[in-house]
Protein backbone atom coordinates (compact mmCIF):
# COMPACT_ATOMS: atom_id res chain seq x y z
CA UNK A 1 0.00 0.00 0.00
CA UNK A 2 1.25 3.61 -0.85
CA UNK A 3 1.39 6.42 1.33
CA UNK A 4 -1.30 8.08 -0.24
CA UNK A 5 -3.65 4.98 -0.59
CA UNK A 6 -3.08 4.75 3.47
CA UNK A 7 -3.59 8.63 4.15
CA UNK A 8 -7.11 8.02 2.37
CA UNK A 9 -7.51 4.42 4.15
CA UNK A 10 -7.17 6.61 7.50
CA UNK A 11 -9.39 9.41 6.28
CA UNK A 12 -11.85 7.23 5.21
CA UNK A 13 -12.19 5.13 9.11
CA UNK A 14 -12.26 8.88 10.42
CA UNK A 15 -15.18 10.00 8.35
CA UNK A 16 -16.54 6.78 9.82
CA UNK A 17 -16.21 6.95 13.22
CA UNK A 18 -17.89 10.56 12.87
CA UNK A 19 -21.01 8.90 10.84
CA UNK A 20 -21.20 6.48 13.64
CA UNK A 21 -21.28 8.89 16.17
CA UNK A 22 -17.42 9.27 17.60
CA UNK A 23 -16.51 12.91 17.97
CA UNK A 24 -13.24 12.13 19.33
CA UNK A 25 -10.82 9.27 18.71
CA UNK A 26 -8.30 8.18 21.87
CA UNK A 27 -5.01 8.15 21.04
CA UNK A 28 -4.57 4.48 22.52
CA UNK A 29 -6.68 3.32 19.64
CA UNK A 30 -5.42 5.12 16.84
CA UNK A 31 -2.19 4.17 17.53
CA UNK A 32 -2.97 0.58 17.79
CA UNK A 33 -4.58 1.28 14.41
CA UNK A 34 -1.39 2.41 13.38
CA UNK A 35 0.38 -0.19 14.74
CA UNK A 36 -1.61 -2.68 12.61
CA UNK A 37 -1.37 -0.67 9.46
CA UNK A 38 2.88 0.33 9.55
CA UNK A 39 3.64 -3.88 8.77
CA UNK A 40 1.55 -3.87 5.76
CA UNK A 41 2.80 -0.62 4.70
CA UNK A 42 6.37 -1.23 4.98
CA UNK A 43 6.18 -4.37 3.10
CA UNK A 44 3.72 -3.07 0.22
CA UNK A 45 6.56 -0.23 -0.29
CA UNK A 46 8.86 -2.76 -0.08
CA UNK A 47 7.12 -4.75 -2.76
CA UNK A 48 6.44 -1.95 -5.04
CA UNK A 49 10.40 -0.89 -5.05
CA UNK A 50 11.29 -4.41 -6.07
CA UNK A 51 8.75 -4.42 -8.94
CA UNK A 52 10.38 -1.33 -10.22
CA UNK A 53 13.92 -2.23 -9.39
CA UNK A 54 13.29 -5.30 -11.56
CA UNK A 55 11.28 -3.74 -13.95
CA UNK A 56 14.15 -1.22 -14.69
CA UNK A 57 16.45 -4.17 -14.70
CA UNK A 58 14.77 -6.37 -17.40
CA UNK A 59 14.70 -2.69 -19.56
CA UNK A 60 18.13 -2.63 -18.96
CA UNK A 61 19.09 -6.20 -19.99
CA UNK A 62 17.37 -5.81 -23.11
CA UNK A 63 18.53 -3.02 -24.20
CA UNK A 64 22.17 -3.93 -23.66
CA UNK A 65 21.30 -7.36 -25.67
CA UNK A 66 19.67 -5.21 -28.50
CA UNK A 67 22.71 -3.77 -28.50
CA UNK A 68 24.81 -5.83 -28.39
CA UNK A 69 23.04 -7.80 -31.20
CA UNK A 70 23.23 -4.73 -33.56
CA UNK A 71 27.01 -4.31 -32.95
CA UNK A 72 27.24 -7.93 -33.63
CA UNK A 73 25.88 -7.40 -37.17
CA UNK A 74 27.32 -3.94 -37.47
CA UNK A 75 30.84 -6.03 -37.46
CA UNK A 76 29.38 -8.66 -40.24
CA UNK A 77 28.42 -6.05 -42.49
CA UNK A 78 31.98 -4.16 -41.85
CA UNK A 79 33.54 -7.53 -42.47
CA UNK A 80 31.48 -8.52 -45.62
CA UNK A 81 32.30 -4.99 -47.01
CA UNK A 82 35.85 -5.67 -46.57
CA UNK A 83 35.98 -8.79 -47.76
CA UNK A 84 34.22 -7.83 -51.04
CA UNK A 85 35.74 -4.89 -51.94
CA UNK A 86 39.70 -6.67 -51.19
CA UNK A 87 37.80 -9.65 -53.71
CA UNK A 88 36.56 -7.69 -56.25
CA UNK A 89 40.35 -5.81 -56.79
CA UNK A 90 42.29 -8.57 -56.30
CA UNK A 91 40.57 -10.32 -59.06
CA UNK A 92 40.34 -7.63 -61.36
CA UNK A 93 44.48 -7.50 -60.67
CA UNK A 94 44.50 -11.07 -61.75
CA UNK A 95 42.18 -10.59 -64.97
CA UNK A 96 44.38 -7.59 -65.79
CA UNK A 97 47.58 -9.74 -65.25
CA UNK A 98 45.89 -12.22 -67.44
CA UNK A 99 45.10 -10.00 -70.46
CA UNK A 100 48.54 -8.22 -70.09
CA UNK A 101 50.07 -12.14 -70.13
CA UNK A 102 47.67 -13.02 -73.50
CA UNK A 103 48.60 -9.51 -75.10
CA UNK A 104 52.41 -9.59 -74.67
CA UNK A 105 53.80 -11.98 -77.32
CA UNK A 106 57.22 -12.48 -78.53
CA UNK A 107 57.37 -10.13 -81.49
CA UNK A 108 55.14 -7.22 -79.09
CA UNK A 109 56.79 -7.51 -75.49
CA UNK A 110 55.46 -4.03 -74.71
CA UNK A 111 51.89 -4.72 -75.79
CA UNK A 112 50.93 -4.32 -72.42
CA UNK A 113 52.63 -1.89 -71.34
CA UNK A 114 49.34 0.38 -71.41
CA UNK A 115 47.61 -1.33 -68.78
CA UNK A 116 50.51 -0.89 -65.84
CA UNK A 117 48.63 1.92 -64.69
CA UNK A 118 45.26 0.29 -64.21
CA UNK A 119 47.39 -3.15 -62.51
CA UNK A 120 48.27 -0.51 -60.09
CA UNK A 121 45.29 1.02 -59.30
CA UNK A 122 43.85 -2.99 -58.56
CA UNK A 123 47.07 -3.16 -56.55
CA UNK A 124 46.63 0.01 -54.72
CA UNK A 125 42.82 -1.18 -53.98
CA UNK A 126 44.10 -3.95 -52.62
CA UNK A 127 46.42 -2.33 -50.28
CA UNK A 128 44.01 -0.09 -48.85
CA UNK A 129 41.76 -2.57 -47.91
CA UNK A 130 44.01 -4.27 -45.96
CA UNK A 131 44.75 -1.50 -44.55
CA UNK A 132 41.11 -0.94 -43.76
CA UNK A 133 41.02 -4.83 -42.34
CA UNK A 134 43.57 -3.67 -40.02
CA UNK A 135 41.84 -0.34 -39.34
CA UNK A 136 38.88 -2.21 -38.45
CA UNK A 137 40.88 -4.13 -35.75
CA UNK A 138 42.35 -1.12 -34.05
CA UNK A 139 38.56 0.76 -34.27
CA UNK A 140 37.36 -2.49 -32.57
CA UNK A 141 40.14 -2.36 -30.18
CA UNK A 142 40.24 1.35 -28.83
CA UNK A 143 36.23 1.41 -28.63
CA UNK A 144 36.11 -1.64 -26.32
CA UNK A 145 39.57 -2.02 -24.19
CA UNK A 146 40.56 1.51 -24.27
CA UNK A 147 39.02 4.01 -22.02
CA UNK A 148 39.91 6.94 -24.46
CA UNK A 149 37.08 6.34 -27.51
CA UNK A 150 38.81 9.52 -29.12
CA UNK A 151 41.23 7.10 -30.72
CA UNK A 152 38.56 4.74 -31.59
CA UNK A 153 36.77 7.24 -33.25
CA UNK A 154 39.61 8.48 -35.53
CA UNK A 155 40.46 5.34 -36.84
CA UNK A 156 36.84 4.32 -37.06
CA UNK A 157 36.63 7.51 -39.36
CA UNK A 158 40.14 7.06 -41.45
CA UNK A 159 39.06 2.88 -41.90
CA UNK A 160 35.94 4.34 -43.38
CA UNK A 161 38.09 6.65 -45.69
CA UNK A 162 40.30 3.57 -46.58
CA UNK A 163 37.37 1.67 -47.58
CA UNK A 164 35.62 4.09 -49.76
CA UNK A 165 39.08 5.28 -51.35
CA UNK A 166 39.48 1.48 -52.28
CA UNK A 167 36.05 1.34 -54.26
CA UNK A 168 36.70 4.49 -56.00
CA UNK A 169 40.10 3.41 -56.87
CA UNK A 170 38.55 0.07 -58.30
CA UNK A 171 36.04 1.75 -60.24
CA UNK A 172 39.35 4.67 -61.16
CA UNK A 173 40.96 1.13 -62.61
CA UNK A 174 37.65 -0.08 -64.07
CA UNK A 175 37.21 3.16 -66.33
CA UNK A 176 41.10 2.98 -67.15
CA UNK A 177 41.17 -0.32 -68.57
CA UNK A 178 37.74 -0.21 -70.44
CA UNK A 179 38.95 3.28 -72.43
CA UNK A 180 42.24 1.54 -72.91
CA UNK A 181 40.77 -1.26 -74.26
CA UNK A 182 38.04 1.03 -76.37
CA UNK A 183 40.79 3.27 -77.66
Amino acid sequence: MKSAEFAKLLRNEVIQLNIDGHKTIECKNLTAYLEEKIPELEKSDTSDHQVNVDFRLAHYQATIAGSSQMFASVLEYGKHALNSIMVINAGASVALLSLIGSLTTKESPLAGERFAFPLLLFVLGVVFSAVASGGSYCTQYFYTEQPDRLIGKRFHVATVVFVVCSYLIFIAGAFTVYFRLSA
